[in-house]
């Protein structure tokens, strides 16, 4: 059965009114229908509770539920900011980022860019230096937790490649498995378990691996050899393409050596997959 055509309206109507920034009698007052008798129409009220006033209740949880969502993608981060300020965050967050699927899955998809670039958000680094490189570190652990599962590659599916085929050998990354260079090295606030001393954090350049492991988030501490070849990995390159970046840092005769000893710790870590088909 189809829907009547006036019901998109409507939705479209309330959904606005639901995500104004500045709640809905202020934006009511700004629209067409400043008296609310149209929204009248669509949503009952009575003496209690009139209509504007029961839309602003689903505001208001409309809000909270997105707020509490991000807070448990980003518990560092709302620890560090502190109640107040991560409160004001999420609300101009949403404001220039509102959700825009049914599902609040990817809300915070864009809260490590915008907390990193955009002036709005001057403030919070002001308080906070390195939010945006903390929101960039908890956002790669919540996709990698959500990634799609995929055949691990084992040493034994390595052993019968002959080695004049390995220059041209292919390796595919897992899905679940994420790069990160930071300005910050966010992740020892997490070390052991904890929060670390926020005040004894300084800024170095640091290059992580995120992945899932046996139905665990794990992180990893990499070179920038190790970041710059895993990156060529995840783009599609060969083996020996991997070896020839390395030359550029070890020379020809360490190269080969070196890129077997990353291959050997990306395999026992469970960062490869099987190959797809051809």
């Amino acid at each position: 059965m189809n829907a009547p055509p006036w019901l998109a309206d409507a939705q479209a109507r309330i959904r606005a009114l639901v995500t104004a920034p500045e709640g809905v009698a202020a934006a009511l007052r700004e629209s067409e229908d400043a008296d609310g008798r149209a929204l009248a129409e669509l949503v009952c009220g009575d003496r209690e509770l009139p209509a504007v006033e029961r839309l602003g209740v689903y505001a208001n949880a409309f809000f909270e539920r997105l707020r509490g969502a991000l807070a448990k993608d980003f518990p560092d981060l709302a620890r560090a900011l502190g109640d107040d300020a991560f409160h004001d965050l999420v609300r101009v967050y949403l404001m220039l980022h509102p959700p825009h699927r049914p599902s609040i899955r990817d809300a915070g998809a864009s809260l490590a860019a915008f907390l990193r670039e955009d002036e709005v958000a001057a403030p919070f680094r002001r308080h906070l230096p390195y939010a945006g490189e903390l929101a960039a570190f908890e956002w790669a652990q919540t996709e990698v937790f959500d990634a799609p599962n995929a055949a691990i590659l084992a040493r034994e599916d390595l052993v019968r490649i002959p080695p004049e085929e390995w220059p041209h050998l292919r390796l595919e990354t897992i899905p679940a498995l994420r790069s990160l260079q930071l300005a910050w090295p966010v992740q020892e606030l997490t070390d052991d378990g904890g929060p670390a001393e926020a005040a004894s954090l300084t800024p170095r350049t640091v290059f992580l691996r995120v992945w899932r492991h046996e139905e665990r988030v794990r992180w990893y501490e990499t070179s920038e050899r190790e970041h710059a070849c895993l990156a060529l990995v995840s783009g599609g390159a060969r083996f020996g393409e991997v070896c020839e970046e390395l030359a550029h840092h070890v020379g020809d005769e360490d190269a080969a050596s070196e890129a077997a000893g990353l291959l050997a710790r990306w395999i026992a870590d469970g960062c490869l997959k099987t190959r797809s088909p051809a």
